[in-house]
């Protein structure tokens, strides 16, 4: 990883990372072998207009390269999947005084293995309703692709997608904090299947969909 400041104030963070993973099991006769190899590439610029305005925007990059291999008996198969997922993303803090404030971003991923391009906006804003006390609201899209024990076996699917709703209240005095919090969360294009495991010879879909909500309250 790298952070650096250059002319104008701007700020640029990058890096990069490579996981190699190998996994062997054994059951009873059947021997299964595990390969991955994965990179993630990220690059981030930020800067600070003024004290109301700031920006920051980049690209990131995941290659994942995932085979498996099965013996049992005569039979030895080799099966998998390569995935590059493209993204771009941006992001604005304004304040419009001491009291409030707003964060909007979007982020665009690109997935290869799917040939699908989803975009994912997100917003949150702030108030502060005393000197100890602030309330805020979030709304956010998030997607994440299926795991590779479904990706290695199938892979006409969608991204499975999230939408995000969250209402804040936040009191903090004298080291004591209080903080209560309503949310809901709708689950899209979620993966379903007709066996009990998931396996070579099941039927897969993104068909499934959920929900969750409730409400967390915190004190310390």
């Amino acid at each position: 990883s790298y952070k650096g400041v250059f002319g104008n104030g701007w700020t640029m963070t990058t890096g990069l990372s490579y996981t190699y993973a190998n996994t062997k099991i054994g059951i009873e006769t059947i021997n299964i072998n595990d390969t991955e190899n994965s990179a993630h590439f990220k690059l981030k610029l930020k800067k600070r207009f003024n004290s109301r305005f700031k920006l920051n925007f980049g690209v990131e990059q995941f290659i994942t390269d995932f085979d498996e291999n099965f013996k049992e008996g005569s039979i030895d198969e080799t099966y998998g999947f390569n995935n590059n997922i493209t993204a771009g993303f941006a992001e604005a803090d304004l304040i419009f005084s001491k009291d409030l404030a707003l964060k909007v971003g979007v982020r665009a991923d690109h997935s290869s293995i799917f040939n699908e391009t989803n975009l994912a906006p997100r917003a949150a804003i702030a108030y502060k309703v005393s000197a100890n006390g602030q309330f805020s609201l979030a709304f956010g899209n998030f997607f994440q692709n299926p795991n590779s024990s479904v990706l290695k076996f199938e892979q006409d699917l969608r991204a499975r997608s999230t939408s995000h709703y969250i209402l804040n209240y936040q009191y903090v005095n004298n080291g004591k904090i209080f903080r209560a919090e309503a949310y809901r969360k709708n689950y899209d294009n979620l993966v379903k299947f007709d066996t009990e495991f998931e396996s070579f010879d099941t039927t897969y879909s993104s068909l499934g969909d959920g929900y969750a909500q409730g409400i967390d309250l915190f004190w310390r």
